[in-house]
């Protein structure tokens, strides 16, 4: 596995297996700048070695971990990367049979960045997609086959041809879905997940599998990813929204809530609409979240550097498409043209603008932090305080660093980092 050209370092070692006891895991870092997916790992190593060889699971760090004496102790790694099964390398490729699932795999080769041939049987997020690439998936799928549905889907129907089955069925799925049941099996109280403001629902994925199949996960995915419900634009509208989500699954607490960058700012307001209604919150979690002492000063910043960058780039036609798409925004009340849109960052501005508008009180409970290690390129965007900023409204904090910077703490590889300190603030029976 070492011979493959994107990874670094690379340390087999035994995880649990039901059906065999034991099967192999590998843990992996991938060169500066280099990219590949598990299971592109797993399909080099199927070439080159004897099934009972083949990794079952490949989790992706910055750095494998080490004992005290700077020795890889694999008899404890499957333990402490929270790693478990999810199945073998496909044994049978299936092409595609109808025109929705040859529309579907020619979007997700192109979408991913693919040039071999695509399964439809080939899971979405297996193939190394992320919550961007979803994004972008369902935005092709509306341009070409005319069909508008939430990233969410993925999640029930991860694969081509669960997805093209859908599709050929009306009124199967609605661009309505808030609540996303990421994982829905298991015994322990649910948990409820805010993503960031770029992400959606796919950015806990891993976190998901490496909690396991005994901890029921749920995403509340964003209204303005999906363009529903523009007028939810204020923290406090969001959170009254995703309150009548949570409580259609769990009617009473106590509930246990987390969120990542600006999702950890709903989360919050939605322990504190539960809290005035009489109900307990259990766990509140943040993934990197900026607390309010670091954000009075963003709005302006994060504007100014926006327009800079959309003015000073791109083609000519792109920049003109920018101002153009400015000015419909500002002055005309229907919708913005679909190929003006994509050069107006209405998310990031909107959303940066509700945190700085969000009046934020004092939390009587107590909060755990997951801070990443690797700090922002940009100077401006680093934290000093060792308390993220959440100091002054949270008297009880709980700090974790974790492998990863901003945008890849909650990937595979460190998720399951997080998962094995979350698991123990987490409520073990309902």
């Amino acid at each position: 596995i070492l011979s493959h050209p994107a990874i670094a370092e690379a340390a087999a070692f035994a995880m649990p297996d039901e059906r065999l006891g034991e099967n192999v895991a590998l843990a992996a870092v991938l060169r500066p700048g280099l990219h590949a997916t598990e299971l592109e790992i797993r399909q080099y190593a199927a070439a080159r070695l004897s099934p009972s060889k083949v990794p079952e699971r490949i989790v992706f760090l910055d750095q494998i971990p080490t004992g005290p004496t700077g020795k890889i102790q694999r008899k404890t790694l499957a333990a402490k990367l929270g790693v478990k099964p999810i199945g073998p390398v496909r044994s049978q490729f299936v092409s595609p049979r109808t025109s929705d699932e040859q529309a579907l795999a020619g979007l997700w080769a192109h979408v991913l960045g693919l040039d071999t041939p695509i399964s439809v049987e080939d899971r979405f997020m297996d193939l190394g997609g992320d919550s961007l690439q979803a994004v972008t998936m369902f935005a092709e799928l509306d341009r070409v086959l005319g069909r508008k549905l939430p990233v969410a889907t993925l999640i029930e129907l991860p694969t081509i041809a669960a997805l093209a089955d859908a599709l050929s069925r009306d009124n199967v799925l609605t661009p309505q879905m808030a609540l996303a049941p990421i994982q829905t099996r298991g015994d322990r109280p649910p948990l409820f997940c805010l993503p960031g403001m770029h992400g959606n629902v796919f950015t806990f994925y891993p976190l998901s599998r490496s909690l396991g199949e005994n901890q029921p996960l749920y995403g509340l995915q964003l209204p303005q990813i999906e363009g529903v419900d523009p007028s939810a634009r204020n923290i406090e509208q969001l959170a009254a929204r995703f309150v009548k989500e949570i409580r259609s699954v769990q009617p009473t607490g106590p509930y246990q809530l987390a969120g990542y960058s600006y999702g950890g700012y709903i989360a919050y307001e939605i322990a504190q609409q539960l809290l005035r209604a009489g109900e307990s919150i259990s766990v509140l979690a943040m993934f990197d979240v900026r607390g309010p002492a670091c954000n009075r000063s963003e709005t302006l910043y994060w504007r100014m550097r926006r327009h800079i960058s959309a003015l000073t780039s791109g083609s000519a036609r792109d920049r003109f498409d920018y101002l153009a798409g400015m000015f419909l925004r500002r002055f005309r009340p229907d919708p913005i043209p679909a190929h003006m849109a994509e050069h107006i960052p209405d998310v990031e501005e909107q959303s940066v603008e509700a945190v700085a508008a969000y009046d934020v009180e004092k939390y009587p409970g107590g909060m755990v932090i997951f801070r990443a290690k690797t700090p922002p390129t940009n100077p401006r965007e680093r934290v000093a305080d060792p308390k993220m900023g959440w100091g002054k409204v949270v008297s009880n904090l709980n700090i974790h660093w974790v492998p990863g910077s901003h945008g890849t703490m909650l990937g595979a590889g460190n998720a399951s980092v997080i998962a094995s300190e979350l698991v123990k603030y987490l409520a073990v029976t309902s």
